[in-house]
């Protein structure tokens, strides 16, 4: 699976991942230096779209990123469209066990995501969110 991964997506060499984890789909994916992805995580990038995960992010188990969801104001029985939108995680995060960011966010540097959060908008840097959906709760200070 790792070989698979970092022949097919811009994953740095020093990257660490957990049983389980995942990278997947025809988009493009990268991570950088010194992250590490917990178990059970799942990263999908559609085909045109993007997941960027910065350098020195510790990520922790079962989180799941996506870059297209269902629409869902639709009626499914007649139609199903999607939404699409890239995902940007910075430099040095902390993304917490079971969380889910949807696609189009962006997440700044220096943040932590609180554990079952579910980022639906973007959050500035040096902040900490938490929450379904995700909200900031404080701002970093140093």
């Amino acid at each position: 699976m790792l070989k698979d991964c970092r022949s097919t997506y811009a994953v740095h060499r020093s990257v660490l991942f957990g049983t389980g984890t995942k990278l997947y789909g025809d988009g493009q994916i990268s991570v950088g230096e010194g992250s590490y992805m917990g178990r059970y995580c799942l990263v999908n990038a559609v085909e045109g779209h993007k997941v960027t995960i910065g350098t020195n992010c510790a990520m922790s188990d079962f989180i799941a990123i996506y870059t297209q969801n269902r629409k869902a104001d639709q009626d499914f029985s007649k139609t199903c469209e999607f939404e699409y939108g890239n995902v940007t995680i910075g430099d040095y995060c902390w993304i917490g066990f079971g969380v889910f960011i949807r696609q189009g966010v962006s997440i700044g540097k220096n943040c932590v995501i609180g554990a079952h959060s579910v980022v639906v908008k973007d959050i500035p840097d040096y902040s900490i969110a938490v929450g379904a959906p995700a909200r900031v709760v404080k701002t970093i200070s140093h």
